[in-house]
């Protein structure tokens, strides 16, 4: 269970964390970040989702990595596919990407959608090995909407935290 979920909202070295002792293949609790604040206007099309997960491990042997990285639709349930980054393996700092400029992960969003206090992300990790001592931890998710609308091409609002957004489990 992750403690001090709080502490995933903004990129300060404060980190939610959890126990550590869990086995091999152990699945942590789905992390939630909604609130990003976004405001894409209402004439825009949505092209792309894209998030950047820091994280580590409390050892530097990386044991852990990602499991489900899935979008949070402004009515609150999960949306489209899963965006796990299989190459990310938390020891010491990762910052991991999901999505892109044209990656919609899946979901149908309107800026009605991405400016939603209920949007957001959810992230859950697993164990791949490695010393019982080692616990995951996460710094903060950075989302960034990308989209097109009739005078801008192109255009993203990105360096989102949810720094009055809600992180939950």
């Amino acid at each position: 269970n992750w403690t001090n979920p709080g502490n995933a909202k903004l990129s300060d070295g404060a980190w939610a964390s959890t126990a550590s002792a869990y086995g091999v293949g152990t699945v942590m609790n789905y992390l939630n970040a909604t609130g990003f604040g976004f405001n894409v206007p209402t004439n825009a099309i949505i092209t792309g989702i894209s998030a950047i997960v820091r994280g580590q491990a409390s050892s530097t042997s990386r044991y852990w990595m990602d499991y489900d990285v899935r979008l949070i639709n402004s009515t609150g349930t999960l949306c489209g596919t899963n965006q796990l980054n299989t190459t990310a393996h938390y020891g010491s700092d990762v910052y991991a990407d999901h999505g892109n400029s044209t990656n919609m992960w899946g979901c149908a969003l309107a800026p009605s959608d991405v400016n939603s206090p209920n949007f957001g992300i959810l992230v859950s990790w697993s164990r791949t090995g490695g010393s019982l001592t080692s616990s995951p931890r996460l710094d903060y998710i950075n989302m960034t909407v990308y989209y097109n609308n009739s005078t801008t091409t192109n255009y993203s609002q990105s360096s989102k935290f949810c720094y009055n957004g809600t992180i939950w489990l």
